[in-house]
């Protein structure tokens, strides 16, 4: 378990890398249509993936490759289906990419240096991030604002309970899960677990009746679900056979 030091430490590393992926994928959804970076942000898969192999926190096999082909396949399906603008933007897709690129950055980060649960106290890191965050990251708040690039303003009390819940639920619970999964898995199940969002969203709009898909969208929607078994698949079978092997290894 890492001492509250250490944790820190690795928290203000993570930081920057955990906000520009975020801040850069918003950035770029407000210069280019949903489509484009719905389509665009299934790419951090892919560079999980080869981040992963790289720095050692993800085995290659071909059906991990294909697993994000289909998340990729999937999403582009779902996002073509369900475009309500043909508008995008050069600018907001290099941001959008920037942001995979950041994702799978901050993700195999994260494995390489916790390799499993028992690591670190969640709660705390995610608390060290958070006041990393709001001493290093505000003061852009005022060049942005200087800059005319963003207009910094008060938000009124009902944006600001809206802002705490969204932030409650949307960033602190939703990463917290996200951050136990990355080390309870491997960084790209948890990766290609979050476009579960889409399948799982599907199943409560037909449960309750209030929307209508197109087969091109359910269709998406069953690539995406596949992508993700087929993930688990190989690493199931994978971690079956390494055990098997150490067995073997053992007896003789």
């Amino acid at each position: 378990m890492m001492s509250p030091k250490e944790t820190f430490r690795l928290a203000l590393l993570f930081c920057p890398l955990w906000f520009f992926s975020n801040y850069s994928y918003n950035v770029g959804l407000a210069w280019t249509s949903v489509s484009s970076s719905s389509t665009i942000g299934t790419l951090s898969g892919f560079f999980t993936l080869v981040m992963g192999v790289m720095v050692g926190t993800e085995v290659f096999t071909v059906a991990k490759l294909g697993a994000v082909g289909l998340s990729m396949g999937g999403v582009a399906l779902i996002a073509s289906a369900d475009m309500s603008t043909t508008s995008s933007s050069f600018r907001g897709d290099v941001m959008c990419l920037l942001s995979a690129v950041m994702y799978g950055t901050y993700t195999n980060f994260l494995k390489f240096h916790l390799t499993d649960d028992n690591s670190v106290d969640m709660c705390m890191f995610f608390g060290f991030v958070g006041l990393s965050t709001a001493v290093l990251i505000s003061p852009l708040f005022f060049v942005l604002h200087l800059t005319g690039i963003e207009t910094f303003e008060v938000p009124n009390s009902t944006t600001m309970q809206l802002l705490l819940l969204n932030g409650l639920i949307g960033t602190v619970l939703s990463d917290y899960l996200w951050a136990r999964s990355v080390l309870l898995t491997t960084p790209l199940v948890a990766t290609l677990a979050i476009a579960l969002s889409i399948p799982l969203s599907v199943t409560a709009d037909l449960w309750r009746g209030t929307a209508e898909f197109s087969t091109e969208y359910l269709i998406g929607t069953a690539v995406v679900l596949c992508g993700f078994i087929v993930v688990n698949y190989d690493e199931y079978w994978g971690e079956k056979d390494d055990s098997n092997a150490m067995a073997l290894a053992s007896q003789s």
